[in-house]
């Protein structure tokens, strides 16, 4: 009997061996996978560093585009465009080039300004008749009294769209 335990533990011992070195064959397999998976790790960050200091060393492009955005108007802002244009043509025309650049801007955000106000619930006159005076200052030699008529005259036709 003796003889028979002593072979079932040698059996038991040689299969817990051989267990054993099967589970650290594949701990051993998981262990150079994960050390494979992390050089790459490794390497990909390296490389994104790399690239990271090359476009540092590059200058930007810089685009400067004549082109402005499209911007989308509403009726009601364009109608107070149209007001604001109202019998001054001849007065643009008459202006130098540099003039009739910041003059129809400035007149753009004036009328957007202007539009804003309108939406409140509260309307101030006054600030409506600034922006309009504010725009209208930037025609070279043009009479103070003028100037607040056509002011006058463009912020009560701009008040009726209220209406």
């Amino acid at each position: 009997m003796k003889l028979f335990n002593n072979k079932n533990k040698e059996q038991k011992t040689e299969v817990f061996e051989q267990e054993l070195t099967k589970k650290a064959t594949e701990a051993k397999e998981a262990v150079e996978i994960k050390e494979a998976e992390a050089e790459e790790l490794r390497q990909a960050i390296d490389q994104e560093i790399e690239g990271e200091k090359t476009r540092k060393k590059q200058p930007a492009l810089i685009v400067k585009s004549k082109v402005q955005p499209k911007v989308i108007k509403s009726e009601k802002l364009i109608i107070i465009e149209e007001i604001l244009q109202q019998d001054l043509e001849q007065i643009y025309f008459s202006l130098p080039q540099n003039l009739k650049k910041e003059f129809k801007e400035k007149g753009e955000q004036t009328a957007i300004k202007i539009e804003v106000i309108l939406r409140k619930t509260k309307i101030k006159v006054k600030e409506i008749f600034k922006l309009i005076i504010d725009w209208l200052k930037i025609i070279p030699g043009v009479n103070k009294y003028f100037l607040e008529q056509e002011a006058k005259i463009k912020t009560d036709k701009i008040l009726k769209l209220r209406k």
